[in-house]
């Protein structure tokens, strides 16, 4: 549904399917299978330069899509620069972060953020940022609009 009150009344609303494919990448793409469903791998073992773009499909479905795969996980090493290309092709607003903690907007790491909980990207706009991971650990990206990652717009980022 939509979060801003009084949308979900107003017809925005739908099931939310996650669906995984895989399809080639820039670095290596590696597909696992673990009980039953399969998680596509986007690994980088020197400079990692990743295109995100935000999707949205009707009825309501939200997710990134990276070198061709939704939501992949990703694994870069530590200080490796890393940077994230975005585009809005969707019809709302978003903005794209790698977070400790994908239930907090606000627990971005790196400085790995384009827009904010608070300053959208628009529809057709774009921005980049370029990082250097410092510790390894599991994060996660996320589309930092309040609401969204919890509507598919969330995948692993792994720091190794």
């Amino acid at each position: 549904i939509c979060l801003v009150p009084g949308h979900a009344d107003l017809g925005m609303k739908g099931k939310f399917i996650v669906k995984e494919r895989s399809s080639g990448s820039v670095g290596s793409t590696t597909t696992t299978e673990t009980t039953g469903s399969s998680t596509n791998i986007l690994t980088f073992t020197d400079k990692a330069d990743i295109s995100f773009t935000f999707e949205e499909e009707s009825p309501v479905k939200l997710h990134f899509t990276a070198n061709g795969e939704i939501n992949p996980e990703i694994r870069v090493k530590t200080g490796s620069a890393v940077t994230i290309h975005i585009k809005n092709n969707g019809k709302m607003p978003h903005a794209f972060g790698i977070v400790s903690d994908p239930a907090n907007v606000n627990s971005v790491v790196f400085n790995a953020a384009v827009g904010s909980s608070t300053q959208f990207i628009l529809p057709n706009q774009e921005g980049s940022v370029t990082f250097k991971p410092d510790k390894p650990g599991e994060y996660y990206y996320i589309c930092l609009v309040p609401g969204h990652a919890d509507l598919g717009m969330k995948g692993k980022f792994i720091v190794e």
